[in-house]
């Protein structure tokens, strides 16, 4: 992974991270109401989407498991192993809407 640009501190963490990550809620695959906002993308373009940021020094990648309940998740993850991306060489914000449900609600990948 190359890492252009100037990192910056994440809070008090001692993590670094780049000024610009990449938000991944568009690889939804329309899983959901808010994924109809835009085309569905297979996972060659994702791939291809996550390359490309990593090859341009992004760092750090948001998503949530209620964009496309997990599918942008799982498709993020699949993108980075694609990439030869590792645990723990890359960040990612991740997020959960607890909205009239609770963590046992939470299924197993």
């Amino acid at each position: 992974m190359v890492t252009s640009g100037k990192l910056r501190h994440l809070g008090r963490t001692g993590m670094m991270v780049t000024p610009i990550g990449l938000g991944c809620w568009q690889f939804s695959k329309q899983n959901n109401l808010a994924g109809k906002f835009w085309p569905k993308l297979d996972d060659e373009l994702i791939d291809k989407v996550v390359s490309l940021s990593l090859q341009g020094g992004i760092n750090w990648f948001d998503t949530a498991e209620v964009y496309g309940n997990g599918a942008s998740e799982k498709a993020l993850a699949k993108a980075l192993q694609a990439g030869g991306i590792k645990p723990g060489e890359v960040l990612i914000a991740t997020k959960w809407w607890p909205m009239l449900r609770f963590a046992s609600n939470i299924g197993s990948c």
